[in-house]
């Protein structure tokens, strides 16, 4: 078991302290600093038709020389990119990214494949258009990270989706990536993490992971969107499920939660028989999907969501939110960390345009795809994934400069400044 987990779950306290009631609405964490900090400026990217920006949760990792890499672009060019330093003149760490280049070139880790024609890579192919979105390094030098692999009939139907995942690895301490492949067909990736139904020409769904790679007793943990209705009416409705495996070397050791234990296997291949035998437990509501992190202050896992529902004074607004929850180091179930029983409470965070409201609207600045990072989390065991956060954490996501501007392209990645307090969750 690491450090931090046996600590954590073993530590108790042998006198007794007064610690005050959090606030109910916004819980035990809130945003210090107002101001946005730039950590991505888009006009700095790569001069790709449709825009250089990050449409998942920007992700960073440190590699063994201590570069930190970081994962935050979209699927028309996942270019490699990396931390500014502090020698460089960053706030910290993880306060600022940039484009690798070499020869003044941007350069790609992994590349997608867009289908001109519907059956130019198939479905069954799980070799289409790609994310990279859960990185995980042990020793600096071999990482493991989930790949979000999206089949689109072509590429302007964004209506009609086949979401599952994928997986790559790095030997060579995040420098280069490669596919997991199907050794037995040429031009397949293997699949991991997928959907157990066919797609149906239409609908959109599947398999989804925005969420980090968490490390806690003698597991690794991922939480994973589980949305299969699209599919297949008698699926359960969408929502968070968690897998683990005790060896990232093997990419096909992920089990998910069946409600009671780790007993959910991979989908071996698309389409496969008996179906219902791959369906996980969820065991969140489908909007914590991004980002989680354990928190020293609390002594709880901190769950990062987005909440497009969400009630303030009796109108309904879009939200940032967030969740507690204590996951047993042994059994890896997920539990509520809240005086609310088995509930799940969520608590505010701020007030967002989604996507959906951003792209109707037009002339107004949208945010998406949030996470929490710490650059202290390093001073925790020696993390090199940012899998712990302080009494300071940042709020990361996408901003989104308004969509009437060169079509919706303009987005960068910025940070809030948080606070985390120590008092009674009710």
């Amino acid at each position: 078991m690491p450090l931090l987990a046996l600590l954590f779950t073993k530590t108790t306290l042998a006198f007794s302290i007064t610690i005050n009631a959090c606030d109910p609405l916004s819980g035990p964490m809130r945003i210090q600093n107002p101001a946005e900090e730039t950590v991505f400026d888009h006009t700095s990217g790569c001069p790709i038709p449709n825009g250089d920006y990050s449409d998942n949760p920007a992700r960073p990792f440190i590699a063994a020389d201590r570069t930190v890499w970081w994962f935050a672009s979209n699927s028309k060019g996942y270019f490699k990119s990396v931390g500014v330093s502090v020698a460089d003149g960053a706030k910290d760490i993880i306060s600022n990214l940039i484009r690798y280049q070499e020869n003044n070139q941007c350069v790609a880790w992994l590349e997608s494949q867009f289908n001109t024609t519907p059956n130019e890579y198939p479905i069954a192919s799980y070799n289409n258009e790609i994310w990279m979105v859960t990185p995980f390094t042990l020793d600096g030098q071999n990482a493991f990270t989930f790949v979000h692999n999206e089949y689109h009939i072509i590429p302007s139907n964004v209506d009609d989706v086949y979401g599952n995942l994928i997986g790559a690895f790095s030997t060579d301490g995040g420098n280069s990536f490669q596919f997991y492949t199907d050794a037995q067909q040429p031009g397949y990736n293997m699949p991991l993490i997928v959907a157990p139904y066919p797609f149906n020409s239409s609908g959109k769904g599947g398999m989804f992971a925005q969420s980090n790679i968490i490390q806690w007793g003698d597991y690794f943990y991922i939480l994973v969107e589980q949305n299969l209705q699209p599919f297949n009416s008698s699926a359960p409705a969408a929502g968070v499920c968690i897998y683990r495996n005790d060896n990232l070397a093997n990419p096909r050791g992920w089990l998910g939660f069946d409600g009671k234990a780790y007993t959910v296997p991979l989908v071996p291949e698309y389409n496969p028989i008996k179906p219902q035998q791959y369906l996980c437990h969820s065991v969140l509501p489908n909007y914590y999907r991004f980002s989680w992190t354990y928190n020293s202050v609390l002594q709880k896992f901190i769950i990062i969501g987005l909440d497009t529902n969400y009630s303030q004074s009796g109108q309904s607004i879009e939200a940032f939110v967030y969740t507690l929850a204590n996951l047993d180091p042994n059994t890896g179930i997920l539990t509520s960390a809240t005086n609310t029983g088995s509930l799940f409470k969520e608590y505010f965070l701020r007030q967002i345009t989604w996507l959906d409201q951003w792209q109707t609207a037009g002339n107004v600045f949208g945010q998406a795809y949030p996470g929490m990072l710490d650059p202290d989390s390093p001073n925790f065991n020696g993390d090199r994934n940012f899998q712990y956060s302080g009494a300071n954490p940042y709020l990361y996501y996408t901003s989104l400069f308004p969509a009437q501007e060169n079509h919706g392209r303009d987005r960068d990645v910025v940070r809030q400044q948080l606070i985390v307090e120590n008092c009674t969750p009710q």
